[in-house]
């Protein structure tokens, strides 16, 4: 159940940020951030910068205040795409485990 629950979750925000991240580095500049090295990482700040202002300020000035207010309704957003996640997820789940009967003459 947990890796459904994640696909589902992966398909909105964190899915979009994984792609912005990933589409600045190849799979050498992985392998060096996860042995320590962290200078590929130099090369996601100016796309997930981009990236940040444009999906969570929706364009708007990078103040504390802005920040805040959009990280606020992002989290909003996010914590109803998560709970819609589960009750999908469990319906799945109790579909599968107790199926409906089946009419039989």
């Amino acid at each position: 159940m947990s890796h459904l629950l994640m696909s589902l979750i992966l398909s909105g925000f964190l899915n979009e940020i994984m792609s912005c991240v990933l589409s600045s580095l190849q799979i050498t500049d992985l392998l060096s951030v996860f042995y320590g090295q962290p200078t590929p990482l130099n090369q996601v700040q100016a796309p997930l910068r981009e990236f940040l202002g444009r999906r969570v300020l929706n364009g708007a000035e990078c103040t504390p205040d802005n920040v805040r207010s959009s990280v606020e309704d992002l989290v909003e957003s996010m914590e109803t795409e998560i709970s819609d996640t589960v009750v999908s997820v469990q319906q799945t789940v109790k579909c599968q485990i107790c199926p409906p009967p089946t009419n039989q003459l």
